[in-house]
Order: structure tokens, then C-alpha cells, then sequence
């Protein structure tokens, strides 16, 4: 008992000594939260969760913040579970150790959570219907729909997923309507509900009917300005119309072939089920002079087989032009009565000129 009396004298004295020479020592380490963290969460998302300070007391009662260096133990992000941490710190300037030493360090549990579910398709980001061109094929239209749609998850966080998308029955040569439905994966770390949620979302294809051209030419060219050319759909109604320029007197609208399609400048055009050129057809009044008055009568008008002319004067020549400017025809006649055959001339409009010595006289004929 002697030598155990003396022995704790001896550490008394010691840490008397100790303490004199040591204005202040850690006393106190206070401890930190434990901390939950999603599904997936990397380790160093991990370790920014936990605190990273807390407070130490000394033995004079004065408290001091320190800062954390933390480090996680076997940590795995896709593991739903506890995982251990363990926090080091160093003591402040003007603190002192204590003896026994106390650990500088504290202890926090990482713990995992289960992954979460997917809740909700967003239906206000779903794949929207979408109208293609006729003739448009199955790879082009699936490129017009939707890349994403948005889904949310039971954490109450959403995820863009990618779609992807087949189209029932498609034809891009039949004018309808088509089911397309576009299949998407849950991303990594969303799981799915009991029972499950469908992992699709659908739109609707419409392949428009399709659309025929309209060309507009003048004739000669140059002569007029022409409106109303374009794409259109079989049975649309088409404002056609044409302006002069001056010197040019209009005709009248024909088909490629010269069938008359309207006698006025302009007019609704109804577009069938094909394309189509339109001339707008003019005469050059300019060429025509008149110095003096000299007239001649033509019938019957319209003609068909031939036509006469009877005039008050001795005609010279006789000149037959078509629509286009084109001499169909032209004869000497050296007499004030003429007979014109016209049997082998297409239907459509035609400008007779007859000259007279200084003076061309035009009328125009019909001939069916």
C-alpha cells in the first residue's frame, strides 16, 4: 500500500506540473449527425451531406470550431445500407492535447436508401401528333416525333429518357392516320412500382394528303406578271390572275395542249388530281398599226372546217397566227374575197392580219 500511495503522489505531481505548464486542453469532442443519402449517390456527394465542422471544449469551458476531414468505410453508392465514417480533426492554435490523450476524431452513419420508383409519366411533356407530307417515309416521320419525354420519380426527381419509336402500319403513300408508340428504359437507379407502371407513350401520325403543281407560264414570255402558282391539294380552289405588261393585249388562259381554260385575266382555278401547266397568252398590240381604216368581215366565226373573208378592198396577203405567234398560215390573195381551209388547224384562238398595201388589219377568229 506504501509503494501504491507513493506511486500516486508521484502522478500528482505530475500532472500538477503538466497542467501549470498548459493553459489550456482538450476536454470535450462534441459529436455529428447521422446522415441519409439517395440511391446512387457518389462518395464524395456522401461525404458533402455530413457536417463539416463541429465543436471541441476545453477546460476552462471555451468552445472552438474545427474542421472535419472525413473518410467513408467500404462505401458502396448503389448498396442500400449503413455505412461507417470516421472524422479527423486538428486541434486550434492555444489548445493543448490532454493526458490522456482524447481522439480527435467523431463518428457518423452514411446510410443508403433504397432506390426510388418511377411515379409519373409527365403528361404535359408526352409526345405531341405530329402531321407529315405525303410521300414522307417511316425513318423521316419517327425523326419529327419526340427524342424524350420526362418521368418523375418517387425522390421527386425527374429524368429525361429517350424514346423509341415504331409506327403500325405505316405507308407514306396512303393519306391516314397512324398509332406511334414510343418504348423508353428506366434510367439507372429508378426502379419500377408493383404493379408496374407501362414504360410507353403514344402519339398520332397523320400522312397529309398529297399536293399537285400548278405552273404558270406567259406567252410570249415576258409579257405579263402571272400569280397563283404553287403546291395545292386535289379540289383546292386557286385564285389565278395575270397583269400586261404594256403593249400586250391579253387572250386568254389555255392548257399545254391549247385548250382554253378561261377567257378572263383572272379567275378560281380548281386543282385536280395531277400537275399542271397553265399559259397566260398575249398579243403584241404594239405591232399592229393602223394608218388608215380598212375593214373586213370573217365568217362563220367560230369555224370549223374554213372561213371567208369579203372585204371593200383588194387584199394583198392574208396571215393566220395561232396563240403562241406561231404563222400557221399565209397566202397571197390579190383579191377583195377570200376562202381559208382551217380543217387541219388545232381548236383555239387565232389572229387573222390582212395587209393592204401600207395598211395590216387583225381580227381574231375561234376555230373549233
Amino acid at each position: 500500500m506504501k509503494h501504491i500511495f507513493t506511486l500516486l503522489v508521484l502522478i500528482f505531481f505530475a500532472w500538477a506540473t503538466y497542467a501549470e505548464e498548459k493553459e489550456n486542453f482538450i476536454v470535450t469532442v462534441n459529436e455529428v449527425d447521422d446522415v441519409d443519402v439517395f440511391f446512387n449517390t457518389s462518395e464524395d456527394e456522401a461525404i458533402l451531406e455530413l457536417a463539416q465542422q463541429t465543436t471541441i471544449i476545453d477546460n476552462e469551458e471555451n468552445t472552438y470550431t474545427v474542421e472535419l476531414n472525413w473518410s467513408l468505410i467500404d462505401y458502396s453508392p448503389i448498396t442500400p445500407g449503413n455505412y461507417s465514417t470516421l472524422g479527423t480533426f486538428e486541434l486550434p492554435e492555444g489548445v493543448q492535447q490532454s493526458v490522456p490523450e482524447t481522439p480527435l476524431e467523431v463518428h457518423a452513419t452514411v446510410t443508403v436508401l433504397e432506390p426510388p420508383v418511377i411515379v409519373d409519366i409527365d403528361i404535359y411533356d408526352e409526345a405531341e401528333d405530329i402531321e407529315v407530307p405525303y410521300g414522307t417515309t417511316e425513318s423521316e416521320a419517327k425523326s419529327q416525333l419526340a427524342s424524350t419525354v420526362t418521368i418523375s420519380d418517387s425522390d421527386g426527381f425527374e429524368h429525361a429518357v429517350y424514346l423509341y419509336w415504331s409506327i403500325e402500319h405505316y405507308s407514306g403513300e396512303v393519306a391516314a392516320t397512324y398509332q406511334a408508340t414510343g418504348q423508353f428504359t428506366l434510367p439507372f437507379g429508378v426502379d419500377q412500382t408493383d404493379p408496374e407502371i407501362e414504360t410507353i407513350v403514344t402519339a398520332v401520325v397523320t400522312v397529309l394528303n398529297p399536293k399537285f403543281s400548278l405552273s404558270l407560264g406567259v406567252n410570249p414570255e415576258g409579257s405579263a406578271f402571272i400569280s397563283g402558282e404553287g403546291d395545292y391539294y386535289e379540289a383546292e380552289e386557286i385564285h389565278v390572275s395575270t397583269v400586261p405588261d404594256e403593249g400586250w393585249e391579253f387572250i386568254n388562259w389555255t392548257y399545254a395542249d391549247s385548250t382554253v381554260v378561261s377567257d378572263s385575266t383572272e379567275f378560281t382555278f380548281i386543282m385536280p388530281g395531277e400537275d399542271v401547266q397553265l399559259f397566260a397568252n398575249f398579243l403584241d398590240v404594239t405591232s399592229i398599226h393602223e394608218p388608215k381604216t380598212k375593214n373586213f368581215t370573217i365568217f362563220p366565226n367560230p369555224a370549223s372546217d374554213y372561213f371567208n373573208i369579203v372585204s371593200g378592198f383588194v387584199i394583198d396577203q392574208l396571215i393566220l397566227y395561232d396563240i403562241k405567234g406561231n404563222r400557221v398560215y399565209s397566202s397571197p390573195i390579190n383579191q377583195r374575197e377570200a376562202f381559208v381551209p382551217v380543217k387541219e388547224l388545232k381548236p383555239g384562238l387565232f389572229l387573222i392580219q390582212v395587209i393592204s398595201q401600207d395598211v395590216v388589219t387583225s381580227q381574231r377568229i375561234m376555230i373549233k
